[in-house]
């Protein structure tokens, strides 16, 4: 997985997890704005704000980006 991959990923899993519109447009531009991999940061972001992962493919996905960038 490379950085564009991972990018795409994680706003994938921002933009379907996050209802508060202020708080996913900030991570994502977080994201969006990072010249370095940020993927430790955004899932440490997710589990602060105690977003629940509800499907086993997005928590795979997460597992893989933890992977290869955590």
């Amino acid at each position: 997985m490379d950085k564009q991959e991972l990018d795409k990923n994680l706003i994938y899993l921002l933009d379907k997890y996050y209802f508060d519109e202020n708080r996913k447009n900030y991570l994502i531009n977080e994201v969006k704005n990072s010249k370095n991999p940020i993927a430790k940061y955004i899932l440490h972001e997710m589990k602060k704000d105690s977003v629940k992962v509800d499907n086993e493919l997005d928590g795979r996905l997460i597992k893989e980006i933890f992977f290869h960038f955590g």
